[in-house]
């Protein structure tokens, strides 16, 4: 079996938040408190970044 170690930047979940996932899917994924959610987003018509020089 080949080990590279760890990354710096690496995204895997301990067993601790794997545990934590799995129980929260055997709960059904209940939605928890509104209160906590972040604010709905606000899309803008046309372009968010500026006008660009040129469409291709």
């Amino acid at each position: 079996m080949l080990t590279y170690g760890a990354f710096s930047n690496g995204r895997s979940l301990t067993p601790a938040e794997i545990d934590t996932l799995i129980a929260w899917v055997e709960a059904k994924a209940p939605k928890g408190d509104p209160r906590d959610m972040p604010a709905p987003v606000q899309w803008h018509e046309g372009w968010g970044i500026g006008k660009p020089d040129q469409v291709f």
